[in-house]
């Protein structure tokens, strides 16, 4: 199966271009037994598509620390992430986490939804807006994620 253009410049993304690791973050979306070169080729695509072609909101890095941005973060975003986190395992898969993104939204009625999908970006990114959330923090590990998250919202 081969993998989407766009999903592989999220993974490319997230595994900041290295070839194995890009292999990893694709596997724990879904895509496995890969050839090596074949994503090192498609690699250097991706990374000429961002530097020249791509939209702003497609590119992104993930922060090494929690981003002083989520300072700015308001109770219910924290709420909402600090329970999120609660919820996120290593063994969830994208859809898994998508759903539990929307479920746990629900929970929070007097927030709005986009509110709440800004505070997981802005943990991870720095930035309100970012990839589709369930894959990417699939991609990126929910259990990195959840680390993550709950600093953000302590």
């Amino acid at each position: 199966m081969g993998v989407p253009f766009k999903h592989l410049v999220v993974a490319a993304q997230v595994a900041r271009f290295d070839v194995l690791r890009t292999l990893d973050v694709l596997a724990r979306t879904g895509y496995r037994d890969l050839d090596r070169a074949a994503i090192g080729d498609r690699l250097a695509y991706a990374r000429r598509w961002l530097d020249r072609h791509a939209p702003d909101d497609m590119k992104f890095e993930v922060k090494p620390e929690l981003p002083a941005e989520a300072a700015a973060l308001d109770a219910s975003q924290k709420a909402f992430l600090a329970r999120l986190a609660g919820t996120l395992n290593d063994g969830m898969d994208g859809e898994a986490v998508h759903l539990a993104i929307y479920d746990l939204a629900k929970e929070f009625p007097d927030a709005k939804p986009a509110a709440l999908f800004q505070a997981l970006y802005v943990a991870l990114l720095g930035k309100p807006k970012g990839p589709r959330a369930g894959l990417f923090i699939a991609a990126l590990g929910p259990g990195f994620c959840a680390a993550r998250f709950a600093s953000a919202a302590a």
